[in-house]
Order: C-alpha cells, then sequence, then structure tokens
C-alpha cells in the first residue's frame, strides 16, 4: 500500500546508477573468514558464534607456537621470550586447553585441529605439527578421548569417498597416534573390515595402518 502511494505521487525522484568497484584485496581492516569445518554431529547444538571464534583462537594459537608470527601485531612478536617458544607443542596445547568456556570445548578443539590437518589443497604447517598437537591434547586432558574417537570413526566411515591425498595423511597420523598409545583402539568397531573383498579401501587402510 506505502508503495503504491509512492508510485502515485507528483514527485518522482530518479535514483543514480551505483557502480561498485572489484577490489583485487580486501579494504583495510577486513580479515579473510575461513570456511568452517563440520566433522562431529554431536557440535550442532554449540551456537555457531561461540564454536567459530573458540575454531579461530585455535587456529591462531597453533600459528603462533609453529612460528609464524607475521599475522600477529609487533608489540607481540617483540615480547621477551617469545623467540624461544617456536615449536614448544606442549605449551601450545596447554594454551588451547586454557580456551575452554563453551558447551563441548573438546570436540570443537578436536573438530579445528583436524580441520587443519585435513585443508586442502597444503596445510599452513607440517602434517606431523598437528600430530604432536593431538598428542599433546590427548595426554593432558582426557576428555579430549571421546570426541576424537568419534572423529576417527567418521573418518574412517567416510573413507570410501575420500580423497586419496586425505586418506594418506588420515594413514600417516593415525599410524603416529596409535603407536604413541600403544595402538590402544577399540579395533572391534572395525572388525567389520574383514568380511570385505581385498581391495576395499576401508580394509586396505587397516592392513596398511597395523603394518606401519
Amino acid at each position: 500500500r506505502v508503495m503504491s502511494r509512492l508510485r502515485r505521487s507528483e514527485h518522482q525522484h530518479q535514483m543514480p546508477t551505483l557502480t561498485i568497484e572489484r577490489q583485487s584485496e580486501p579494504p583495510a581492516g577486513v580479515t579473510h573468514v575461513s570456511l568452517s569445518f563440520s566433522l562431529l554431529p554431536s557440535l550442532s547444538d554449540v551456537p555457531l558464534p561461540l564454536k567459530w571464534v573458540t575454531q579461530e583462537c585455535v587456529c591462531e594459537i597453533l600459528t603462533f607456537f609453529a612460528g609464524s608470527r607475521k599475522f600477529f601485531r609487533s608489540e607481540i612478536r617483540g615480547k621477551a621470550g617469545v623467540a624461544c617458544l617456536k615449536g614448544n607443542v606442549i605449551e601450545g596445547a596447554k594454551q588451547i586447553l586454557n580456551l575452554g568456556n563453551i558447551p563441548k570445548f573438546e570436540g570443537v578443539v578436536v573438530e579445528a585441529v583436524i580441520g587443519e590437518m585435513l585443508r586442502l589443497p597444503s596445510t599452513e604447517h607440517q602434517q606431523v605439527y598437528y600430530h604432536a598437537t593431538m598428542i599433546e591434547l590427548c595426554k593432558l586432558q582426557s576428555t579430549i578421548h571421546p570426541p576424537l574417537g568419534a572423529a576417527i570413526n567418521y573418518l574412517f566411515d567416510f573413507l570410501p569417498r575420500m580423497q586419496q591425498e586425505l586418506s594418506d595423511r588420515l594413514l600417516d597420523w593415525l599410524s603416529f597416534h596409535f603407536s604413541h598409545f600403544d595402538f590402544k583402539w577399540l579395533w572391534s568397531d572395525w572388525s567389520r573390515v574383514s568380511d570385505m573383498p581385498h581391495h576395499a579401501l576401508q580394509r586396505r587402510f587397516v592392513h596398511n595402518l597395523l603394518e606401519r
């Protein structure tokens, strides 16, 4: 009704045409927002803003302790003792666990680290850095184990549809991770692979995992 009255008004205004120029770089102060990696259905009830902020903090901590400091303010980079923190995986894991203040925090952390580990086309840091971080997280906080186990099972179920690059990374990670925990795992959950053909991806995956 309002629009119809405006059309009948004696005073008509011609709106100018707006041209928005394409920018090759974002304006100053605007940061890139990365895509969110979702793996655990149990996190669906975690408020997205809280989940996103926490996972971004996890990624920043990983970047900081990996020694990539160019994204941080100069007053942080120049602090005394910062240089010696490069590669300190234990301290990095402690700082990640100190973030905990949201529901299902451990699952959010697991999803963030695995998301970075499986990032395509390449990871920000060396694969072994993520492997070592996950091990330290498990050693420091036992409540990491349940969501990590769920994540591993989801990835295992997804193997037939997974890109070869990702399945290779998954194999490298699990062989490294399981070896640090005496290969303790609920192998009965994967016993079904023994009934699969020898060429089945999941059967070959378990075979290669146990051979490493």
